[in-house]
């Protein structure tokens, strides 16, 4: 399973998205030094044109659960499910996911690689084919058809 991936979005940025623990996750502005931490203890869910970070939490509030009188707020893994106030930052437009840095930095630094689909389109099905169905920290939107990239 993996542990981490970088995404490369249409601005030439990179960010690092690390596992932590089970339904925890930091992620990372790494396209500069030194690098910049966007949020912690979250989860990031991996859509077809953009990365994600949000708070696996079913409802709302503390205040909108004392209001419906919810024993407990509850986690959700299944971001399309979290109430849009749990969702933190979302990326710009994502151009490929990456298992390694120095392939996430090859692509934005040599132009051509960032004109060849072929190039990161293996890379980005590599690392969703590792983050699977299943990951404690990761979640992939509409696993069934594969994010179009």
């Amino acid at each position: 399973m993996i542990k981490g991936f970088y995404a490369v979005t249409s601005c030439c940025r990179i960010y690092k998205a690390w596992s932590t623990g089970p339904q925890e996750a930091v992620l990372t502005d790494v396209t500069d030094t030194p690098a910049t931490v966007i949020c912690s203890r979250i989860m990031v869910a991996v859509e077809a044109t953009k990365v994600s970070a949000y708070l696996p939490h079913k409802y709302p509030s503390d205040h909108y659960k004392a209001e419906r009188n919810y024993s407990s707020a509850g986690r959700e893994r299944a971001f399309e499910l979290v109430p849009h106030e749990w969702r933190v930052w979302e990326s710009e437009s994502l151009l490929g996911l990456f298992a390694f840095r120095n392939d996430a930095h090859a692509c934005v630094s040599v132009p051509h690689l960032l004109q060849n689909p072929a190039y990161w389109t293996s890379h980005t099905q590599a690392v969703l084919a590792q983050i699977g169905p299943a990951h404690p920290s990761f979640y992939i939107r509409n696993h069934g058809s594969r994010p179009r990239l």
